[in-house]
């Protein structure tokens, strides 16, 4: 007995679903990445999927996962680079709400 989803049998994928996973990728454009990892959580089985929704599917499946994993890299570069140069750029001395030298806002 295997708890990996994929090894469930497939059952073709509703109009419903179709709808939903499209809105869900496209609000992922507007800055709320974790909605693409709940598209690529909520569907992964259906990646498989050989019927015409189940196409649909995949493409929005596949392009949430991308999405979610550029934003995630892009998050970690962000971390990495603020983290070394916060002293030495003065834009991101101007967003902190504290600084070590007890600078905050005044």
């Amino acid at each position: 007995c295997s708890s990996d989803l994929s090894e469930k049998p497939l059952r073709d994928v509703t109009a419903d679903e179709l709808k939903y996973a499209r809105i869900y990728y496209i609000a992922g454009f507007f800055c709320l990445p974790m909605v693409w990892m709940l598209v690529v959580m909520n569907w992964w089985r259906f990646r498989k999927s050989n019927t015409e929704n189940g196409k649909k599917m995949r493409t929005y499946v596949m392009r949430s996962l991308v999405g979610c994993v550029i934003w995630a890299v892009a998050l970690v570069i962000w971390c990495v680079v603020y983290q070394f140069t916060w002293e030495k750029v003065p834009f991101f001395r101007a967003i902190q709400m504290m600084s070590p030298e007890g600078i905050g806002w005044q």
